[in-house]
């Protein structure tokens, strides 16, 4: 079977007033094999590189996406299901989830990463005491991440990504 194997080296982004730990991909290679043999043999390998994501993706022969795994042995939030590539964020204040004037989307105020990220696991900080959640707008669909419930630090004098 034939399979993509992406790998991927955790960073610190700041994207607006949200800090987080992204990730930035730097190598991806063809394999031929099963994809379970395949990620298990990567996850021995990079089982003490916490800040390496391996993502195993099995492919049909069309070429299309059949089935995709990922390995870290990182810590974190689940951002999102699997690496994906962020494409915007919008933070989700008290006033747009007020029920006397709840906010559409696009009057969010939403942030642009300045280059090619990618979001998995990993820590985020808000320099908005009001905020509420973030929505991640990736490649591969939103995810909308609870900052009172994912334990998110919200700090108007953080200067520093999460640690």
């Amino acid at each position: 079977m034939r399979v993509i194997v992406r790998y991927y080296k955790k960073r610190d982004a700041r994207i607006g007033p949200v800090l987080l730990e992204a990730y930035e991909l730097y190598r991806s290679e063809e394999k031929s094999g099963e994809p379970a043999d395949i990620l298990t043999e990567l996850a021995e390998r990079y089982a003490n590189t916490p800040d390496v994501v391996v993502e195993v993706v099995a492919m049909d022969v069309r070429g299309e996406e059949r089935a995709a795994y990922a390995y870290t042995s990182g810590k974190g939030e689940l951002l999102f299901q699997r690496p994906a590539r962020l494409r915007r964020v919008y933070v989700i204040d008290e006033l747009a989830v007020s029920s006397q004037s709840p906010q559409p989307l696009d009057k969010l105020p939403s942030y642009t990463p300045g280059s090619e990220i990618y979001v998995y696991i990993g820590r985020v900080a808000v320099e908005n005491p009001k905020a509420k959640a973030l929505l991640l707008e990736t490649d591969k669909g939103t995810r909308v991440v609870m900052l009172e419930t994912a334990g998110v630090k919200k700090d108007s004098n953080s200067s520093k990504a999460p640690a």
